[in-house]
């Protein structure tokens, strides 16, 4: 049940004032620290709180908010951060008998900032209808919330939530393109979804020359996913001898990287690798004494899951990637 009623009593040097905020129109207080946006600038603390963390231990952010919006009524962070509160809660305590109820208010209350401009709130509606929580889930309402997020404030995060729902509406070719935008602006998670993209063998037709510098360089430090992207793009890109050799080099590279089943691994890839880069991956590990059956597109053998865990658990080097 949560506490509405309790009140928090922080002194100030308990709570970290955010280093801009010199003057202020109110104190900081435990709904700051508990439910603040790291992506709201006009935040009161220096930390805030990401959604997974507030989802979490909702209690005492709701808590404090319902304390905060009682004495701040007209306040935007105020609102937001206890919007955020309310949905956390409905998300964690769902059948709660309060969850509905709180859902709904942090929907209206999203709302009105929306309307008011308040991109943050906009982007937090469209995780609302993309998830079908508090709302009836609506992937096209969700795109709309998030386009609406961008007009209103066109950073890399926006962007970033943009080619997100786009990805998760499976309009993979719009996604990265606006994925690809959020990255470039030095939004390090677009990345992170571009690679889960790329991965899975959508939208291989957008990875131009200048992103495979991008990949080249997660190989080199060492982010074994780099290696599906390149394997999956020059598997696709260009069929020529030179493009399925240097995709069934990556690939490799890939499937020796793997800790669990080799099958899954293969199972994983199998539909996206070409035959010719299928053929080639088995000629080098025929080459390399692990394999002694037949050269065919066939992964799916037991015979290539043997060799891949002869592979892994030897010493063997592989050829060197391509440059």
């Amino acid at each position: 049940m949560p506490q509405l009623g309790r009140s928090f009593e922080l002194s100030i040097s308990e709570i970290e004032l955010h280093t801009r905020k010199k003057v202020n129109l109110r104190e900081p207080n435990a709904c700051d620290l508990f439910a603040a946006s790291p992506n709201d600038d006009d935040r009161l603390v220096i930390r805030g709180v990401n959604f997974g963390e507030l989802i979490v231990n909702p209690n005492r952010s709701v808590a404090a908010c319902s304390v905060a919006i009682g004495k701040y009524p007209l306040d935007e962070v105020t609102i937001f951060q206890t919007a955020r509160a309310y949905h956390a809660f409905g998300i964690q305590m769902i059948f709660h008998p309060k969850a509905k109820e709180l859902l709904e208010q942090s929907k209206t209350m999203y709302s009105n900032l929306s309307e008011n401009g308040h991109f943050l709130a906009t982007i937090q509606l469209a995780s609302m209808y993309s998830s079908g929580v508090g709302v009836p889930k609506n992937a096209t309402i969700a795109i709309k919330f998030a386009k609406k997020a961008v007009e209103q404030r066109g950073n890399s995060f926006s962007h970033f939530i943009l080619g997100y729902h786009y990805v998760n509406d499976q309009r993979y070719s719009d996604g990265v393109e606006w994925l690809k935008r959020s990255a470039t602006e030095g939004f390090h998670q677009a990345l992170d979804v571009l690679i889960r993209t790329y991965s899975k063998g959508h939208a291989l037709d957008t990875i131009g020359d200048d992103d495979l510098d991008i990949y080249k360089t997660l190989v080199a430090s060492g982010i074994r996913d780099g290696l599906i992207v390149l394997a999956n793009y020059f598997s696709f890109a260009k069929d020529t001898k030179q493009s399925h050799r240097k995709a069934a080099l990556y690939g490799l590279h890939w499937l020796k990287g793997g800790s669990g089943s080799p099958t899954l691994d293969i199972r994983r890839v199998d539909p996206i690798w070409s035959s010719e880069t299928k053929l080639e991956i088995k000629k080098l590990l025929a080459n390399m004494n692990l394999y002694e059956g037949s050269i065919n597109a066939d992964l799916g053998s037991p015979d290539v899951g043997k060799a891949i865990k002869k592979l892994r658990s030897g010493n063997m080097e592989l050829p060197q990637l391509p440059t």
